[in-house]
């Protein structure tokens, strides 16, 4: 297990993620996508894609001021933050278990 304040985001072009990485980089991309169309807002802007440590998935940050990061695990369940919390802290919330209810995007 990686220790999360040791562990260094690196921000990864989907190419470069594996096909199940591709799907759950999907599944924040498209929230972010729907909490901007909810907010009257053309697109959600630059996402940057993350790779987590130790398989825990991927972190799909919305690069923008206002924007945050969606974690979005192996088994498709989410959390999401605000950009006021950095991405290390956010993993140790994830990793503890932390979700966003899918239907808070609604």
């Amino acid at each position: 297990m990686t220790d999360a304040a040791q562990w260094q985001p690196e921000v990864v072009d989907a190419e470069r993620l594996s096909t199940d990485e591709r799907s759950l980089a999907e599944i924040g991309t498209g929230l972010f996508e729907r909490l901007a169309r909810d907010a009257g807002q053309a697109d959600a802007g630059p996402l940057n894609l993350v790779r987590l440590p130790d398989g825990l998935g991927v972190a799909v940050v919305r690069a923008v001021r206002g924007g945050g990061t969606i974690f979005v695990a192996p088994d498709g369940s989410v959390l999401y933050l605000a950009s006021a919390i950095d991405i290390t802290t956010g993993l140790d919330v994830f990793r503890d278990g932390e979700r966003t209810p899918l239907s808070r995007f609604d």
